[in-house]
C-alpha cells in the first residue's frame, strides 16, 4: 500500500526543491483542479435520492451529480480555487475532485459495470478510489492515448483502468518496496496507452509489446545496475513525462525512444536528456 509521506511534493503540495518541470507540471495540476471545482460549483443542484443523501465513502463509486454536492459542501469555490493554486488544498477536497474528473472521463455506469465484473475488479476499483496518490497521478498524468483522432472515450478509460489492475495484481510486491512510489508511476504511465501501437525499442515497426512487458523491461533496466540507468534522472519524472519511456514515443527525430527522454525545464524549454548511458 501507498502511503503519504511516500508523496509529499509530488500532489498538489509544491516543493521549490523539485526540479523546474516537476514545478511547471504542478501549476497544470492545479489548474485542472480548479477548473474542476468551478465546474462542480457551477453544475445544477439536483435531488438526491434518499440513499445517496449521506455523505459515502471515500472510496465509493459516486454520480457527477453526488459528486458535484460533496464539492459545493466544502465551502466556497473561489476559496477552493484559491487553496488548489496555493496547494494548500485538503486531501479530503483533492480526492472528491479527482474522483469527479475520473466519472468524468470513464463515466459512472461504465465504472459501475466495471466494478462489477468479479471481486478483483471491485477490489482494485476500491483501492483505486480511494488511494490519493493512485488517484493523482492517474489523473494528472494525462489523457489516455489512443487510436482515434477524436481522442479517448469512456470506454478507452476503461480499458486504460484494468490495464492498471492487471499492473497491481502482477506486481503488488512493487508498491511494498522502499521506492513504491516510482513504480506507483510507472505502471500508472504504462497504464495511460490503449492505442495497440506501443512497442519496445527493438526497432521492429510491427512488435506490439504488451503494457505489462514494458514495465517490467523498464524495471529490470531501472534495478540491474549493469545498464547504468539513470535512475536519478529517471525516478523524479512525474507521470506525464513518464510515460514517453513507456510508451516509447519520440517527440522529434533526434529522441530515438527509449536511450532519450523528454524533459520540460522551468523555462518551458523542450530537451533530451539520455538516460541510459
Amino acid at each position: 500500500m501507498t502511503t503519504p509521506d511516500l508523496h509529499e511534493g509530488k500532489g498538489l503540495v509544491l516543493s521549490s526543491s523539485e526540479p523546474g518541470f516537476r514545478t511547471s507540471v504542478g501549476v497544470v495540476k492545479a489548474t485542472l483542479i480548479a477548473a474542476s471545482i468551478a465546474t462542480a460549483a457551477v453544475a445544477a443542484p439536483v435531488l438526491l435520492m434518499p440513499s445517496h443523501a449521506h455523505a459515502a465513502a471515500s472510496n465509493a463509486i459516486q454520480s457527477l451529480d453526488s459528486l458535484d454536492a460533496a464539492i459545493r459542501a466544502l465551502g466556497d469555490a473561489s476559496q477552493l480555487s484559491a487553496a488548489a493554486s496555493a496547494g494548500t488544498l485538503s486531501p479530503e477536497a483533492e480526492r472528491l475532485v479527482l474522483q469527479r474528473e475520473l466519472v468524468r472521463r470513464a463515466g459512472f455506469d461504465g465504472l459501475t459495470e466495471y466494478s462489477d465484473r468479479s471481486d478483483a475488479h471491485k477490489e482494485f476499483l476500491t483501492w483505486f478510489m480511494g488511494d490519493l496518490p493512485a488517484l493523482r497521478y492517474y489523473i494528472t498524468g494525462g489523457t489516455v492515448w489512443t487510436n482515434s483522432s477524436k481522442g479517448p472515450v469512456s470506454s478507452d478509460y476503461i480499458t486504460s483502468l484494468d490495464i492498471l489492475r492487471r499492473l497491481r495484481e502482477e506486481n503488488h510486491d512493487d508498491l511494498e518496496r522502499a521506492d513504491a512510489d516510482v513504480h506507483l508511476r510507472m505502471m500508472v504511465a504504462a497504464s495511460l496507452d490503449v492505442s495497440g501501437r506501443s512497442r519496445l525499442w527493438t526497432g521492429d515497426p510491427g512488435f506490439v509489446s504488451d503494457p505489462l512487458v514494458r514495465y517490467r523491461t523498464l524495471r529490470i533496466f531501472r534495478d540491474d545496475s549493469r545498464y547504468r540507468f539513470k535512475r536519478d534522472l529517471f525516478d523524479n519524472l512525474p507521470v506525464e513525462t513518464m510515460r514517453y519511456v513507456l510508451e516509447t514515443r519520440s517527440p522529434t527525430p533526434n529522441c530515438p525512444g527509449l536511450p532519450t527522454i523528454l524533459c520540460i525545464d522551468s523555462r518551458r524549454t523542450m530537451q533530451s536528456q539520455r538516460i541510459v548511458v
